[in-house]
C-alpha cells in the first residue's frame, strides 16, 4: 500500500479505535495482543525489524534497543489499555531533533503492522493498535520544519488540497 493511500486511512481506523469499547464480554487490546508476554515479544520483533530495516538508514544505529524495548513495551501497554503507565518523555521531547519525516513515521508503521501480521496478531487488534499509533504522529514529528518534509507531507491524506 503507497504511502498516500496509507495515510488516508488512518482517520477511518481512528474512528473505528475510538468506536470499540470494552464491555461485558469483551477483551482489552492489551488482552488481545496477548497480555504482557504477547507485548514484548512484539516489541522485541518490532525493534529487530526497525533496526534491520535499511530504510532508516544511520537513525538507529547508535541507538540503545534495549531501552528503546522497554520504553516501547510500557508505552504499546499503556497504549492498549494495559496496566502499566508510562512515565517517560513525552513524545515531542523523546523525539525532539530528530526531524522525524513522515515517511519514517510511516516506515516504523508498517514495520510494526507486518510484525503483528507475523507473529499473528488478529487484524482487529492490529487496526486498533495502529490506530493509537496514528494519534502520536504530530507529536513524533513536531520539530521537523515545513521545508524538510518530503512532498507528500503537504497533503498527508491524498486528498489534493
Amino acid at each position: 500500500m503507497t504511502e498516500r493511500r496509507w495515510l488516508a486511512w488512518l482517520p477511518l481506523l481512528a474512528l473505528l479505535a475510538a468506536c470499540s469499547t470494552t464491555g461485558p464480554g469483551r477483551t482489552t487490546l492489551y488482552e488481545d495482543l496477548g497480555g504482557e508476554a504477547g507485548v514484548q515479544r512484539l516489541v522485541a520483533v518490532v525493534v529487530e525489524d526497525v533496526h534491520a530495516d535499511p530504510r532508516f538508514g544511520e537513525l538507529f544505529v547508535q541507538a540503545d534497543l534495549d531501552r528503546l524495548r522497554e520504553q516501547l513495551e510500557v508505552q504499546i501497554c499503556q497504549l492498549a489499555d494495559g496496566p502499566c503507565r508510562y512515565e517517560g518523555l513525552d513524545m515531542a521531547e523523546a523525539h525532539s531533533g530528530m526531524a522525524i519525516t513522515p515517511s519514517e513515521f510511516n516506515w516504523f508503521v508498517e514495520d510494526a503492522r507486518a510484525a503483528m501480521r507475523r507473529i499473528g496478531i488478529s487484524q482487529s487488534a492490529r487496526n486498533r493498535l495502529l490506530a493509537r499509533l496514528a494519534r502520536l504522529q504530530p507529536e513524533v514529528m513536531r520539530d521537523t520544519a515545513p521545508g524538510e518534509l518530503p512532498e507528500e507531507a503537504a497533503d498527508p491524506l491524498g486528498l489534493g488540497l
